[in-house]
């Protein structure tokens, strides 16, 4: 279900995405899973293993709106069934997690976007999954060229998002700075979770399980997902490249980098770590009783059910899908597409020559004679040039009487020029979360919330 909901009160408007519609997931909650597995499962992960869990998650950055709608979504669905809310941080992954874009400005000049890495110079280097890479003191909030970023609430929210990732400088990881900072920022906006990571998995029970099967029939095991894989159309995830010795697990090397696994890492006692469809796919085998997806999941997590439920002989937990759209509020000004740029640009020009666009009816009128006139007279005549500067003198005095008029125009024109040259920034979904203001991200939690009573 896709959803545009407005609210003018609050200067708010979102899109909403929840499938399938947001009343059939209580029925879609089980109860908790009691099999033995899941349950030393969810202890060795610090979860409840008498209340059904409804779990969501992303890797550790400071994400967008759309992550939000899950983390509302879930809080919402868990407040309902009496269930633990928990969030799944993909510390496993390489992504920038102290690294996030800004929409700047320099000078007068239009608005554009840049990439503010909030880690000193000196630790930048190897890549390394989050969970791997270190905690840091935030580097200061600069700017190249004379940037600033776009306007003063911007700036502001910058300020709180520095001030959170320092307070976090002491964290593990780079994981855990950033996902503390972000919930730090998020406070009195969302039901804190319960939080695991995914590095976690790793020291689990039922991963030394599925790690032992893959040891066995690496064949069989790898051959099955990339089997799946080539079923669910659409899912955007690669095939294992080396049949019978790349395996969905990840092994990281002695820089802490990461490195696909192979058969033989899964017979040895080198510490693993579950890939991305494998860390889902354990989760709703025996970590919750219902995982909420991005519309992302929504197309890759079906490999799961053709793949890894038939070789652990068992059935995973339903999932679902939310997201949301919504745009960042820079200054109350609407989007401007180039074509309305460009009939603002076209209607300012052509205002000098065409009196009508000025409100002088009379004298468009008595143009359109005097053009007609010319039309009539002998070509390089005296008379003919008679009549031209006749009407040039008309349309010099009509801009002098309009010269005010005509220099807002123009004026105009270029501000929505200005503003249609922004239009990928001003439509953009993606801009973190902690850019925008709570009174924004709360009535998307209140819009999302009713969708649950509707």
């Amino acid at each position: 279900m896709l959803r545009f909901v407005s609210t003018p009160a609050a200067q708010c408007e979102c899109a909403i995405h929840l499938e399938p519609d947001a009343s059939a997931w209580l029925g879609l909650l089980t109860e908790p899973n009691t099999s033995e597995a899941a349950i030393r499962f969810r202890e060795q992960l610090g979860l409840s293993t008498t209340k059904p869990i409804v779990m969501s998650g992303h890797q550790a950055q400071l994400w967008h709106p759309g992550i939000l709608a899950k983390l509302f979504a879930a809080g919402t669905l868990a407040g309902q069934a009496g269930a633990e809310l928990v969030w799944l941080v993909v510390d496993t992954d390489t992504n920038d997690a102290l690294s996030m874009r800004v929409p700047v400005r320099t000078g007068n000049g239009p608005m554009h976007d840049v990439t503010l890495d909030f880690v000193p110079p000196v630790k930048r280097g190897v890549t390394k999954p989050t969970g791997f890479t270190d905690a840091v003191t935030p580097a200061d909030l600069t700017f190249a060229d004379g940037a600033r970023p776009a306007t003063k609430e911007i700036a502001a929210r910058l300020e709180a998002i520095h001030a959170a990732l320092a307070a976090h400088s002491g964290e593990a990881s780079a994981a855990k700075q950033v996902t503390r900072a972000i919930f730090d920022l998020l406070d009195g906006l969302v039901t804190i979770p319960k939080i695991v990571y995914a590095s976690e998995i790793a020291d689990t029970e039922l991963f030394d399980t599925v790690r032992a099967m893959a040891a066995d029939d690496p064949g069989g095991f790898a051959g099955s997902f990339n089997d799946a894989v080539e079923q669910t159309q659409g899912s955007g995830v690669a095939q294992l490249s080396i049949p019978n010795e790349d395996l969905p697990m990840w092994r990281i090397d002695d820089r802490d980098r990461r490195q696909r696994a192979r058969a033989g890492d899964a017979r040895g006692t080198e510490p693993l770590l579950p890939g991305g469809m494998l860390m889902t796919g354990l989760m709703r085998l025996a970590g919750c009783d219902l995982f909420i997806h991005g519309t992302g999941g929504r197309d890759y997590e079906p490999i799961n059910d053709a793949w890894l439920a038939p070789i652990m002989n068992a059935e995973l937990a339903p999932f679902t899908t939310a997201s949301a759209t919504l745009l960042l509020d820079f200054d109350n000004q609407g989007v401007v597409s180039q074509h309305e740029a460009r009939q603002s640009r076209w209607h300012a020009h052509h205002a000098k020559h065409e009196p009508a666009l000025l409100g002088e009816n009379e004298l468009q009128q008595t143009k359109r004679e005097l053009v007609a006139e010319i039309q009539t007279l002998p070509r390089r005549s005296a008379e003919r040039n008679a009549k031209y500067h006749e009407l040039q003198r008309m349309l010099e005095g009509m801009r002098q009487t309009h010269a005010e008029d005509l220099s807002q125009l123009r004026d105009s024109a270029d501000k929505l020029e200005q503003r249609a040259a922004e239009y990928r920034l001003r439509t953009d979904r993606t801009w973190s979360t902690a850019l925008h203001s709570k009174e924004r991200l709360a009535q998307l939690g209140r819009s999302i919330a009713d969708e649950f009573i509707a």
